[in-house]
């Protein structure tokens, strides 16, 4: 197997190989070919038979059927069968281009041309340049628009006939083809006067007469066409001009000898004009037997032969009925088409627009889901940030309200701590309120300034028991007042105290006094012994040696100054003496 798959795959390679070269050798031909093809289209046509079109795929078929199509017409090789443009006509109107669909139904009318099916020729214009609204290339748009004129000329369909020779010349213009554009112009210029619209030819034949200045050569073609002019506009020596300057040259034109036999009719010449006809019928060339019947009736009739007369003026009525009953068959045959084409590409503007306007509508129902479900997370994250808000806010009034249950647990609890020492000041008030009383009693050998003091103590305790008992302020007057002494004379209330103290606990007084305090120092320290604090005794006394004062003491007590402190140290000792 080994040895017959080798020699099989490498001959299917050499084939391919083989194919792949021709393909690219025959669409090279064909570039070349198309590269010439106005310049030199005999050449064109012999590269073009060098290729064998069966051997290619469809495409290529397609664009050699059309390229073979140009050649021929260009080498004026009329065909009157479709075998060459058939592969053309098959793929390009609904595979091809702009341009290629043009050029396509362009040699389909020439071919319906050939036949002489001009219907179907007039038709295959009409599809071509119903495609070519997109075409890049002008060039045979113009051609497919003087094809057309030629039928529409022929038809006696004139309006249309100057139209598309007038769009033809402004092309040809573009392109800077001025022989062509002079042709498109003389046309146009003809279909002017055959409408009998002199504005529109004069301005054409401004134009034309600017060629003419500028080549004196395209003056004998335009000569012709003064003569139509001058029989239509101008006047019989406008005529009689004209006719001079054509018979000056040679006539062998059958259109010119036709104009001519018009314009002698026109000035009276009718025997001119009758010699003019018959050399027309009898030249053996083609010519324009509706226009000849139509001079051949005027000049008989004007020769009174109107026998003859009649016979032409019958067989030419017939003609152009007939005539104008294929115009308008071929005008609603053309309308129908037209308006099949509308319809149909209304209906694809339809289904574009459809889907258009469902893209536009899905984008928007997106834009729309995208805009609510953005929203609703807006609405869901701010709803989420209020309530972490409001957690932490209650979170917070929570801890406040703990706080504030701490606070009035420690108010009560401090309440009733002022309430526990209220009540001890008051068993010690009352305390000292019984020694005093016992004192007085008993201590008959006390000085009077003594008893005074002692006496004055007792009525204070007395007024500040009945207030705390009974809850009435006006008990305490004696206290109040005796508080606004103790503020103003701070060295009587510290010598009533000292003596105070002397009675009630004679030792502590004796053991001060053992130590070698003053009085001052002792009264400095009764104020200790009164339960205040260092910092009090010195704010009351106001004294700047307040420190060394204490100091003094500390060292006359023998009290560390790190030890205790000196409040406690004078409370305690009271206590133990």
């Amino acid at each position: 197997m080994r040895y017959i798959f080798y020699p099989i795959l490498s001959l299917l390679i050499i084939c391919i190989a083989a194919c792949s070269h021709r393909d690219t050798y025959s669409v090279e031909i064909m570039n070349q070919a198309n590269r010439i093809m106005e310049r030199r289209p005999d050449s064109a046509l012999v590269l073009l038979k060098d290729i064998d079109d069966s051997q290619l795929a469809e495409a290529e078929r397609a664009r050699y059927a059309l390229l073979m199509s140009m050649a021929l017409d260009k080498n004026y090789i009329d065909t009157t069968t479709f075998d060459v443009l058939q592969p053309a006509i098959d793929y390009y109107p609904d595979n091809g281009t702009s341009d290629e669909i043009l050029k396509t139904y362009y040699y389909q009318g020439r071919v319906f041309q050939n036949q002489g099916d001009l219907d179907n020729a007039l038709y295959s214009f009409y599809k071509g340049l119903t495609a070519a609204k997109e075409c890049d290339d002008s060039l045979f748009l113009a051609r497919t628009l003087v094809a057309q004129a030629i039928i529409f000329r022929d038809f006696l369909d004139i309006l249309n006939y100057r139209a598309n020779y007038e769009k033809s010349a402004v092309i040809y213009k573009n392109l800077s083809l001025k022989a062509l554009e002079f042709d498109c112009l003389l046309q146009a210029l003809n279909g002017s006067i055959l409408l009998e619209d002199k504005v529109r030819a004069d301005s054409i034949l401004t134009l034309c007469r600017e060629f003419v200045s500028i080549d004196e050569s395209l003056n004998a073609q335009l000569k012709r066409y003064l003569l139509s002019y001058a029989i239509r506009f101008g006047s019989k020596s406008d005529m009689q001009e004209s006719i001079s300057q054509l018979m000056q040259g040679s006539l062998e034109d059958n259109e010119e000898l036709l104009n001519i036999a018009l314009a002698f009719n026109k000035i009276g010449k009718n025997e001119e004009a009758k010699q003019l006809l018959a050399q027309v019928k009898e030249s053996g060339r083609g010519y324009d037997t509706i226009k000849w019947q139509a001079i051949t009736v005027y000049v008989l009739r004007d020769l009174y032969e109107y026998e003859n007369a009649f016979t032409e003026y019958w067989d030419l009525n017939q003609k152009l009925d007939s005539i104008d009953a294929v115009k308008l068959t071929r005008q609603a045959y053309l309308l129908t088409e037209k308006y099949v084409s509308e319809l149909k590409a209304g209906e694809e503007s339809r289904q574009k627009s459809i889907i258009i306007w469902g893209c536009i509508s899905g984008v928007c129902v997106l834009m729309l889901m995208i805009v609510l479900i953005y929203y609703r997370y807006r609405i869901g994250r701010s709803k989420r940030i209020i309530a972490e808000h409001e957690n932490a806010q209650l979170l917070l009034r929570q801890q406040a309200l703990i706080k504030e249950n701490e606070f009035l647990d420690l108010s009560h609890h401090t309440a009733e701590l002022e309430a526990d020492n209220l009540r001890l000041e008051l068993s010690r008030l009352t305390s000292e309120q019984e020694d005093l009383k016992e004192m007085l009693a008993t201590q008959i050998e006390l000085t009077t300034p003594i008893q005074e003091i002692i006496k004055n103590r007792l009525e204070i305790l007395n007024g500040l028991l009945a207030k705390e008992i009974s809850s009435n302020d006006s008990y305490a007057t004696s206290y109040n007042k005796w508080v606004e002494s103790i503020k103003r004379d701070k060295a009587e209330f510290m010598n009533s105290t000292r003596l105070t103290f002397a009675v009630s606990h004679p030792k502590f007084i004796r053991h001060l006094q053992s130590h070698g305090l003053t009085e001052d120092e002792i009264n400095y320290v009764c104020l200790y012994a009164l339960g205040l604090r260092g910092k009090e005794v010195g704010e009351y006394i106001q004294l700047k040696r307040h420190y060394n004062i204490s100091c003094e003491i500390r060292k006359k007590l023998g009290v560390d100054e790190h030890s205790t402190n000196l409040s406690i140290y004078v409370r305690r000792l009271m206590k133990d003496l």
